[in-house]
C-alpha cells in the first residue's frame, strides 16, 4: 500500500513538472537583464510564448529564474521546430542554433564560445554526420569534414580559415 501512495504522489509531481502553463509576453518585463513577472515583481520561472489568434505558436522562450535558457521558433502552422537557441547562462548569449530540417529530415547545429564567436558546425542527415567543422575567432580552423552526395568522405585541414594544401 505504501508503494501505491507514492506511485500517486510521483506521477502528480511530475504531471506539475510537465502541465507547466504557457504565459504571454504582456505579463513580464525585462529589468537588469532578468525578466519578471508582472503579478508578483519576482524573477520569472516557465515559458512564455508568443502565440497567433489561431493558436499557432510562433516562439517560445524558456525561461528559469528570470534568465532565458533557450527560444524555440515553430515552423508556420505547424508544431514542428524550425530553429531553437540554447544559452549560456549567466551571459545569455547563444550558446547552440539548431536548424531543424521541415522536409529534409536534417539537423544543424552551430556552437558557439562566450563571446559569440563560431566554435563548431555540424550537419547529420539521417542522424548520420554528414558535415563537420571546427572555428577560431570564426574562420575556419581545425579539421573539415563532409560527405558527398556519393557517400565519400572528404576531410580537409585548415588554419585561419585558409585551406592546408
Amino acid at each position: 500500500m505504501k508503494n501505491f501512495y507514492f506511485f500517486i504522489f510521483f506521477i502528480f509531481g511530475i504531471n506539475l513538472i510537465v502541465a507547466q502553463s504557457i504565459v504571454s509576453f504582456d505579463k513580464l518585463y525585462l529589468e537588469n537583464d532578468l525578466i519578471y513577472e508582472k503579478s508578483s515583481n519576482n524573477p520569472f520561472t516557465g515559458r512564455a510564448a508568443k502565440i497567433r489568434k489561431n493558436g499557432h505558436i510562433v516562439f517560445e522562450d524558456f525561461i528559469e529564474e528570470g534568465r532565458m535558457q533557450k527560444t524555440i521558433y515553430y515552423y508556420n502552422k505547424t508544431t514542428l521546430p524550425a530553429i531553437e537557441f540554447v544559452y549560456f547562462k549567466h551571459s545569455g548569449k547563444t550558446k547552440t542554433e539548431i536548424k531543424y530540417g521541415l522536409k529534409d529530415p536534417k539537423i544543424e547545429y552551430t556552437h558557439f564560445n562566450e563571446l559569440g564567436e563560431k566554435t563548431l558546425s555540424e550537419i547529420y542527415k539521417n542522424d548520420v554526420l554528414i558535415y563537420r567543422c571546427e572555428f577560431l575567432k570564426n574562420k575556419k580552423h581545425g579539421k573539415q569534414f563532409c560527405m558527398n552526395k556519393e557517400g565519400t568522405e572528404i576531410t580537409e585541414e585548415y588554419k585561419n580559415g585558409k585551406r592546408i594544401k
